[in-house]
């Protein structure tokens, strides 16, 4: 009698296929809602480590502008890696404002084969996912609104909007400027509309969930979509831009 009520109350306790059934099911279902979450906490635990690196980078910047009666550091490494101008790029000048951490600058997200395999054999690694704007690492006539204003934009005096204006965009992964140190904004706008896919030759612009991390010039760091740096509303008169933003050229910077 007692072995019967036993063999009934296993039987009870047991589960059936189509109750193990629903049991996996919701498991799984559980699993695909919880994945994506993961993901995106993850993608945006990268994003804040970038831009921290940034944050770090534009504090070493404006430390070295104190340093160097408010001269900005200037670029040194040429499009497709040349090494002429070494001494005078800002990874090496600014080196001292940033502790010589060399982590700093990395993004969490770069995943540049030029890190561990040059271009050429013989050629130079990637030395850093950050570039900085040429319109502020660049003096004289050189740079693109020397011939109109005479005014020298790599000085932070000379920088109307610090908050607005970009010191430092994260770098395009492959190609000539995967290897350089700064890029060439006043170009984009030449190949309007397309100038958004003519600046992912030289930026990344949207590495950490549809944004990218900048630094300004006043030190700070955000988060933003390439088109809140730089969009072009339309062009007045065939060739002048109707800006929505340009965040690089430090004289509309908004």
């Amino acid at each position: 009698m007692s072995s019967t009520i036993a063999r009934h109350a296993a039987a009870r306790c047991a589960f059936t296929l189509i109750e193990l059934l629903v049991v996996v099911a919701i498991i799984a279902l559980l699993i695909s809602i919880l994945l994506p979450a993961l993901g995106r906490a993850k993608e945006q635990a990268k994003l804040v480590v970038c831009e921290s690196n940034m944050r770090s980078l534009g504090l070493a910047v404006l430390m070295y502008t104190e340093a160097n009666r408010g001269w900005f550091p200037q670029w040194g490494f040429a499009h497709g890696g040349g090494e002429a101008g070494a001494e005078h790029a800002w990874i090496n000048t600014a080196s001292k404002e940033y502790g010589e951490n060399r982590n700093v600058l990395r993004c969490p997200n770069d995943r540049s084969p030029l890190w561990n395999q040059p271009a050429r054999p013989g050629g130079p690694l990637r030395r850093t996912s950050y570039a900085t704007n040429y319109y502020v690492v660049t003096g004289g006539e050189d740079n693109p609104l020397w011939e109109r204003d005479r005014i020298a934009y790599n000085r932070i005096d000379n920088v109307r909007h610090p908050s607005t204006t970009i010191f430092l965009a994260e770098l395009t992964e492959t190609g000539d400027f995967a290897l350089s140190d700064h890029v060439h904004p006043h170009e984009w706008v030449d190949f309007y509309p397309e100038h958004e896919k003519q600046a992912a030759t030289q930026v990344a612009p949207a590495r950490h969930l549809g944004r990218s991390c900048y630094a300004l010039v006043d030190g700070h760091a955000e988060a933003l979509p390439f088109d809140r740096t730089f969009k072009i509303r339309a062009l007045i008169g065939g060739d002048t831009p109707d800006w929505l933003f340009n965040k690089y050229d430090p004289t509309i910077a908004r």
